[in-house]
């Protein structure tokens, strides 16, 4: 697994938790999808919560139209959930993109943006009421600053 995100499938929260570190390329995006594709507890439809809190987004316009086309050609995987914590304008921008592009039914897509390191608890929480979850559900690599 490419050392730029943490992956933790959760059964029980029909969830696949994602921390992404440093930099936010199409590589780092598509390795994910890969890692999670071949994870021994996936299972779709599986909901989703990606972590990019202070990443770079190198991200361009063409690399989300080949995230798109991934993620639309899997539509056949049922109704999910896409929830999306970030902490920059820019990502926050990336997403909406992303989420004009995929709005094909089959993908839910909410995004949760800090404006201080002081609110990400509270995103933390909504974005798991959002995905109707406990809120006292706990992901170790949440507080994990490496």
């Amino acid at each position: 697994m490419d050392s730029s995100f943490k992956i933790y499938v959760h059964q029980d929260a029909n969830c696949v938790f994602i921390k992404h570190y440093g930099d936010l390329t199409l590589e780092s995006v598509l390795e994910r999808f890969r890692g999670i594709k071949h994870h021994p507890l996936y299972s779709p439809p599986t909901n989703f919560c990606v972590e990019i809190f202070d990443c770079e987004n190198k991200l361009t316009q063409d690399d989300l139209r080949t995230i798109t086309e991934y993620v639309n050609k899997r539509a056949y995987l049922g109704h999910y959930k896409n929830a999306v914590l970030t902490s920059s304008a820019l990502s926050y921008g990336v997403i909406r993109m992303w989420q004009a592009l995929t709005d094909t039914g089959n993908v839910s897509t909410e995004i949760f943006n800090s404006k201080t390191n002081d609110d990400r608890e509270e995103l933390r929480q909504k974005m798991l009421k959002w995905l109707n979850i406990d809120p006292k559900f706990e992901i170790d690599f949440w507080t994990d600053d490496s």
